[in-house]
């Protein structure tokens, strides 16, 4: 299956699971009320659904978060894919209230901490702190020969 193209995946940060998703086309009428959103980014979704959507449509979205928050939203097919069991294709974001766009950024944005840099740090502390430790022994085993 497709997604929206390495150089997407790359620049958006991703999450993986399973949503609940209701799909309405333009207009407001039902699509299909037990689609799935997959691979939910800042940019859109991956969708499984029994309903055919084409490239370059565009339809309104709601879809439910782990945390039991809604967004809702308008959306554009970017690319499709129809296998034996169902339809796939690629939602991108193309309007939500802001409310529901920083909730999609808290639930696809890392915690904030930057964890290598923190991992440097606590790398260079143990270091410091072995060199002082080593010296101590060191001047202990000096003091003890004289």
């Amino acid at each position: 299956m497709r997604g929206f193209g390495s150089d997407d995946r790359r620049r958006a940060a991703r999450i993986f699971g399973d949503f609940p998703l209701i799909l309405l086309d333009d207009d407001g009428a039902p699509l299909d009320a037990r689609a799935t959103a997959h691979d939910l980014s800042e940019r859109g979704f991956k969708i499984e659904s029994c309903a055919e959507l084409k490239p370059g449509a565009f339809f309104r979205f709601s879809l439910s978060l782990d945390a039991g928050e809604q967004i809702e939203g308008r959306a554009r097919v970017v690319w499709s894919e129809k296998t034996e069991l169902s339809f796939w294709a690629g939602g991108e974001f193309l309007g939500m209230a802001a409310g529901d766009r920083r909730r999609v950024r808290r639930a696809t944005s890392p915690s904030g901490v930057d964890w290598d840099a923190l991992a440097d740090k606590a790398i260079l502390v143990l270091s410091v702190l072995l060199a002082l430790v080593v010296g101590r022994i060191l001047l202990s085993a000096t003091s003890l020969r004289r």
